[in-house]
């Protein structure tokens, strides 16, 4: 048994309970060991739970996300928020983002990942308008780090919110729409 599939058994486990905690008993159970086997890789449950996120958010693979700069702002932001959901809703994505949602509702671990997804977001938004601002297809100040912020938080709430693809693309291009006429307002 290595740590590796101890931390898959961890975050499948957490992602698939709609009653955390999940007990080290039904870990051990979930990959054919003994509880006290755990504990010769971890502290406690504490440390287990820290160390699995820990590697959940460093084994989310997300392949780079190509703009077209001469496309309009909607098409651009339409395609990063659609890229962003297809890959939280699938795989090791999908469940790291449920176990931060749950460990955070539960309130056992304060915005524990929440931060890093958002900046992730983030990010890669601010990245985009700024480009668009040196390309003079917008212009550039101090409100594009609040249209980034605002678009993370969208995404974010879209990939946690909705599992229906149609109420997800329809605040997709509401959220697009507005970028595009705040941006060509300025």
């Amino acid at each position: 048994m290595e740590k590796s599939d101890i931390f898959r058994a961890v975050i499948s486990g957490i992602s698939k309970s709609s009653d955390y905690p999940v007990s080290l008993s039904d870990i051990a159970n979930s990959i054919g060991c003994r509880k006290q086997s755990l504990y010769s890789y971890f502290k406690n449950k504490d440390d287990l739970i820290s160390q699995s996120l820990e590697y959940a958010g460093k084994n989310i693979r997300i392949s780079d996300f190509k703009v077209n700069f001469k496309e309009s702002v909607f098409d651009i932001f339409r395609k990063l928020c659609l890229f962003y959901i297809s890959i939280f809703r699938e795989g090791m994505a999908r469940d790291y983002l449920s176990i931060i949602m749950v460990l955070q509702e539960k309130r056992n671990r304060a915005h524990v990942g929440v931060d890093d997804i958002v900046y992730m977001f983030e990010t890669q938004s601010f990245f985009i308008l700024n480009e668009l601002a040196e390309r003079n297809r917008i212009k550039g100040g101090s409100h594009l780090e609040y249209l980034s912020h605002l678009v993370a938080l969208s995404i974010l709430e879209m990939i946690c919110e909705y599992s229906d693809d149609e109420r997800a693309e329809y605040d997709i291009s509401k959220l697009a729409g507005f970028l595009e006429r705040a941006l060509s307002d300025l």
